[in-house]
């Protein structure tokens, strides 16, 4: 699975950043991305990709909680789609005070993994790619009190097509600094969790690999699979117009780091970095 989660916080501080107020309408935001990252995930290569940006947001209209007041509702608060983060729905809200914890359950697609991606993965064959379902809950203060903020997710993805029958749990948290009415940077730690079945098909070897590959078995099982920090930055050219980069570092942990494709064939160490420029309308 290529790490996601640096650009998932990036997209939630975006909106913090840009939104109108929290009754406002539907957005829709086109865009081009660049990232560069590893091959694979442990990989000690690394290569570019650029790619579309396409998102609608949509959000309910909803009376201002009043200060002090706390309430839980249930129904559709909000829906989007994009190329990244796949569609959702936000159906649970709960206020308490100025801040605000969201659900959203939603579907995703996975990109899987080819062999051809890397020499490293010869003979280990392809993961082909499979739809995720997903549940996740997200923190920020209802109207941000200061120009520091704190905002944070919690992100649990599940394979429902059967390609790995992996489930994968991910949390960050972000503080994020706003200077003047244009620029937002955001920096915070995060960490990954998966299941024996995720990273057996990501970092284990199979008596069949093994065979067509130069590596013995390995069982890998699940935990504690990485943790990391990132920073974002987006700057406000115009209303409409934002210019957006960052990178973070991750550090693969247990039975993952210990895997050859890893320890032996690539790296612990994690670089991400990317940038783009999106309009909104």
């Amino acid at each position: 699975m290529k790490r996601k989660k640096s650009l998932l916080l990036t997209g939630m501080c975006f909106l913090v950043f840009t939104s109108q107020p929290a009754w406002a309408e539907t957005e829709f935001s086109v865009g081009l991305g660049g990232s560069f990252g590893a091959d694979y995930d442990g990989s000690d290569d690394y290569s570019a990709s650029v790619a579309p940006l396409v998102g609608v947001h949509w959000e309910r209209e909803e009376s201002p909680t009043a200060a002090g007041e706390a309430s839980v509702s249930f129904g559709l608060h909000g829906a989007g789609i994009s190329m990244m983060d796949g569609a959702y729905l936000e159906v649970v809200r709960a206020k308490f005070g100025n801040h605000m914890i969201s659900n959203s359950i939603g579907i995703n697609y996975e990109g899987g993994r080819d062999e051809g991606d890397n020499k490293a993965l010869r003979g280990l064959g392809n993961i082909d790619g499979y739809v995720v379902g997903t549940v996740s809950l997200e923190y920020s203060p209802v109207e941000p009190q200061s120009a520091h903020f704190l905002t944070g997710g919690v992100d649990l993805s599940f394979d429902v097509s059967g390609e790995t029958d992996g489930v994968v749990a991910s949390a960050g948290l972000q503080l994020n600094h706003a200077i003047g009415d244009s620029l937002v940077i955001s920096h915070g730690p995060h960490v990954t969790m998966a299941n024996d079945s995720h990273t057996q098909a990501y970092f284990g070897i199979t008596q069949r690999q093994a065979a067509n590959s130069a590596y013995n078995r390995y069982e890998a099982e699940g935990g504690l699979q990485d943790a990391g920090y990132s920073v974002d930055v987006h700057y406000g050219i115009t209303e409409t117009i934002g210019l957006f980069f960052g990178g973070g570092y991750s550090k693969i942990l247990g039975d993952a780091a210990d895997s050859p494709l890893v320890d032996q064939e690539g790296d612990d160490d994690q670089f991400t970095a990317y940038t783009g420029v999106s309009y909104r309308f």
